[in-house]
Parts: C-alpha cells; sequence; structure tokens
C-alpha cells in the first residue's frame, strides 16, 4: 500500500511513460491486516484514514491508494482538487467535510468519465473501486488494452525531450499553475533565453517560485553574492537585469496553486 499517491510523485520517464515514487511510508499489508496511523498528503488521503484516526475504527487498506487516484485524476483534468483540503485543516474538519460536501464533476466531461470518477471518490471504501479489474470494467476504459499498457507499448501522449531543458519546465509550470502550453513555453524560454546560451536552470528557477514564500527576495540576495564574485561587473549585473525581468513577468502571471 503506497499510500501518498500523488502527483509530485509520479514522475514520467524518457518515453513518457508513467512510475509511481517515494514509498517513504508504504507499508505491506496482508490479508486481513489493516493500517491505522495517520499518513500521506491531507488533500489526497481517503476519508477512512481520518475516520481510523478519530475513531479508531477498523482501519483502512488499499482502498486509500484508488481514492488518491480518484483525486489526482479528478485534478489533472479539471486543474484543481474536488476538496478543498490544506495541510492545517483539523482532521475533525475533514471528516464533516467528506459527509456534507458533494463533488462538482464538470458538464463538459462525458458520462463515462464522471462515472470512473464516482467509483474512485465513493467516501464508502466498500463500494469504492479498489483493484485493476474494477477499472478494467470501467465503460471509460473499454477502449484500451491493458496488455499493451502493461508491455509499455501504448505510445503516451507527452515525451519529455531530455536533451531540450525548456519542455519540462513547461510541462511543470502547466500542471503547478494551470498555464497553456503555450504561455507555459514561452515563459520558459525568456528564462532559458540570454544571448545565445542558457545562463540558469530553468527548472530550479520554477521550483523556486513554487517552494519559496519570497523567491525574488531571494533571487535578490543570490544574485548580489554572485555579482561581488564576477570581475566583469558590468557584464554581469547586465545579465542579472534581465534574469530579475524574467522572474518578475512569471510573478506576475503565476497562479497560486497550493498543493499542501
Amino acid at each position: 500500500m503506497e499510500v501518498d499517491v500523488k502527483p509530485d510523485n509520479i514522475l514520467l520517464d524518457e518515453q513518457g511513460h508513467a512510475h509511481l515514487t517515494d514509498f517513504n511510508i508504504a507499508t505491506i499489508i496482508r490479508d486481513g491486516e489493516r493500517a491505522t496511523a495517520l499518513a500521506g498528503t491531507k488533500p489526497y488521503m481517503a476519508p477512512e484514514i481520518f475516520h481510523s484516526f478519530l475513531s479508531g475504527g477498523t482501519g483502512y487498506s488499499f482502498e486509500v491508494d484508488w481514492w488518491s487516484l480518484g483525486i489526482m485524476a479528478y485534478e489533472l483534468l479539471r486543474g484543481w482538487r474536488p476538496y478543498d483540503i490544506h495541510s492545517n485543516n483539523p482532521v475533525e474538519s475533514l471528516v464533516q467535510l467528506f459527509s456534507t460536501v458533494s463533488v462538482q464533476y464538470s458538464s463538459a466531461w462525458s458520462r463515462e468519465m464522471v462515472g470512473l470518477l464516482r467509483k474512485l471518490l465513493t467516501v464508502n471504501p466498500e463500494h469504492r473501486f479498489s483493484c485493476l479489474a474494477h477499472m478494467q470494467a470501467s465503460a471509460h476504459l473499454s477502449g484500451v488494452v491493458w496488455s499493451e499498457v502493461c508491455e509499455k507499448r501504448v505510445q503516451p501522449a507527452f515525451v519529455p525531450n531530455v536533451s531540450d531543458p525548456v519542455p519540462a519546465p513547461g510541462l511543470l509550470l502547466r500542471l503547478r499553475a494551470g498555464l497553456s502550453w503555450a504561455r507555459a513555453l514561452c515563459l520558459c524560454a525568456l528564462l532559458s533565453r540570454a544571448k545565445g546560451r542558457l545562463h540558469c536552470d530553468p527548472t530550479f528557477e520554477l521550483e523556486e517560485m513554487i517552494l519559496e514564500s519570497r523567491p525574488l527576495h531571494k533571487k535578490k540576495k543570490r544574485l548580489a553574492k554572485n555579482k561581488s564574485r564576477d570581475n566583469s561587473k558590468d557584464s554581469s549585473q547586465s545579465e542579472n537585469d534581465y534574469l530579475q525581468e524574467c522572474l518578475e513577468a512569471i510573478q506576475q502571471d503565476f497562479v497560486i496553486f497550493n498543493r499542501e
């Protein structure tokens, strides 16, 4: 049981195939056993995890990973999660939330897609899709050739260009900030274009915008330190100013996407 299925822990290889990572809190559940610990990332944790923590009930099992898959699928389709949950929400409030708030599905989604999401996001784990056979029986996935999926013979819709630093940050921006592909790639191009050469790591710059509470303040301090070590101050200042303009442009367009 992985326990912490979320977009941050899904990585793509060079062919575009998805891989589940970070088994730091994963646990082995044998027949008849149940887990009881409060573990995972709150926005992706299944209701029974919170119930078990509060009431000390029967615990939980593999169904929690399928709930997390449903949350992640909804988020990737719509740009935000079905429940407004953050890391600082008390467990008591989350238990109440699952019993009072209904998931809203987009009218643009097919009936088959909504049906699949409903089965993954069923609060009662006994009625939730919780195995591959359930997924294979879904009308939305009826056209999938599962043997080819298992053998990685299905061409992924997105294949990262490992030799180009631009597409990966473009994907990062789009998933984190909800930007269009064109907009995200343009912002990445701004970061990587400086006199025809790469003077920064776009991935690092964009991760900093996500992780730092005051990224521009941090960037100014680091640039000031680097500038003092550069004998060619005029050239360094020009490039630093250009980079600062790029970061400020991103800050203006960057939509805060809280995944705590």
